[in-house]
């Protein structure tokens, strides 16, 4: 077992100097199996430019063990080990980034669509806001200001779904862990170095324990690396598992009462029949939007 020991002085020319240096204690044969109650045991240096001088026990006291080499070897094969796997999933993220790369731009793009229409739709309701100050004319066309205004809606609604349908799916114990690290004001980037450094010593106090154990050993979830699921939901949001049926009911009840609210702030069109009819077909068109076919009505 290394030691580290302190040379107390200088005893002749050529000598190791007073300083400290790493060594190991020298067994005296003559003593045999009593060897190990010997208080008094000379010291070799092992490094350094005087590695292989003895120091006399009465020149040197002991600073501290040092860890063995074996201890040493192992702790540099579970670095290697760890750098190893952080090179495995930085190279499966850059595969995701790439391989995402080309998807992103045609989501943007028909965003960027999406938004133009919802433009030109407001200049064109700018446009006919202007002519209701000619009471005759804004008489006559209420019904296409009232189409115009639920064409804005529904672009809106479309808007909201796109950002929603990014948004990944995370259990709810493993939201609720970064959903704190988020109140705590720590940063995407910081949550990130967090995951791929901790380890079984600091993982509480880094406050990523139940998201390590999810992602652990490269598990999967639907056909994706639970890992690039995470990093998903830092760069486009995330949303927690389901809780029971009631909880479904109650979205359900949510959205169907926001229509109502839209439906009765929108003049109706004249070809779309009765109330009842218009608010029906709201509704229904809604969800078949949303491909929800699992309704309880």
């Amino acid at each position: 077992m290394p030691i580290e020991i302190k040379i107390l002085n200088k005893r002749s020319s050529g000598e190791a100097p007073a300083g400290k240096y790493i060594a190991r204690f020298l067994d005296e044969k003559s003593l045999g199996p009593l060897q190990a109650l010997n208080p008094c045991k000379n010291a070799q240096i092992i490094e350094g430019i005087h590695s292989g001088q003895i120091v006399p026990y009465d020149s040197y006291v002991v600073i501290g063990d040092l860890p063995a080499q074996a201890d040493v070897i192992e702790h540099n094969e579970e670095l290697t080990e760890r750098l190893a796997n952080a090179g495995i999933t930085i190279k499966n993220l850059e595969k995701y980034v790439n391989e995402r790369r080309e998807s992103w731009d045609k989501e943007r793009k028909a965003l960027e669509k999406s938004l133009a229409e919802g433009g030109l739709m407001v200049g064109e309701l700018k446009k006919e806001n202007e002519k209701l100050r000619n009471g005759e004319y804004a008489i006559n066309f209420a019904p296409h200001i009232g189409a115009l205004k639920e064409r804005i809606q529904q672009l809106e609604w479309e808007l909201e779904s796109w950002r929603n349908s990014k948004k990944v799916q995370l259990p709810r114990e493993v939201a609720a862990e970064l959903d704190e690290l988020i109140i705590r004001e720590i940063s995407n980037a910081d949550i990130a170095n967090r995951f791929f450094t901790a380890n079984g010593a600091n993982k509480e106090h880094y406050g990523v324990s139940k998201l390590l154990k999810w992602t652990g050993y490269g598990q999967t979830e639907g056909g994706k690396i639970r890992v690039m699921i995470f990093l998903s939901a830092l760069v486009n949001g995330y949303t927690e598992e389901p809780e029971p049926e009631k909880v479904v009911l109650s979205n359900i009840r949510s959205e169907v009462t926001e229509i109502i609210k839209c439906w009765m702030s929108t003049p109706p069109v004249a070809d779309e029949g009765n109330d009842a009819e218009r608010l029906t077909n709201w509704i229904f068109d809604h969800f078949q939007r949303h491909e929800d076919h699992k309704l309880p009505f």
